[in-house]
């Protein structure tokens, strides 16, 4: 099989061809499995808060 050149795409135009075709397999985990603790601290931004840094409203 011939080797196929590949462009750069964004995370969101990836198929799942392109995965299979780069043996990339996805997992889905909470996020404490993912960072591997069991609890996360709270996060540094009031969530209650529209916090936009350096972007125009």
């Amino acid at each position: 099989m011939a080797n196929r050149i590949r462009s750069a795409k964004s995370g969101s135009d990836w198929t799942e061809n392109d995965l299979a075709a780069y043996n990339i397999q996805i997992q889905y985990q909470d996020a404490p499995t993912f960072f591997g603790v069991d609890h996360l601290p709270p996060p540094a931004v009031d969530q209650d808060s529209d916090v936009r840094v350096g972007q125009p409203l």
